[in-house]
């Protein structure tokens, strides 16, 4: 059974989320998301920490 203080009510997550100012970051995610949401992603270059050489 898990202990009573990790008990939380989905409205004490909130208020917790609002204090530390998540809500506001989520809130500039969404608006990042809605900005680029036509982003055609065929432009970028996914790679890893390897070397890319794009021209021979």
């Amino acid at each position: 059974m898990a202990k009573a203080e990790h008990n939380k009510t989905s409205n004490q997550i909130k208020e917790k989320m609002n204090k530390c100012g998540a809500k506001n970051h989520w809130e500039k995610q969404l608006q990042w998301v809605k900005k680029h949401q036509n982003f055609n992603s065929n432009l970028v270059i996914f790679t890893d920490k390897s070397n890319l050489q794009l021209f021979p």
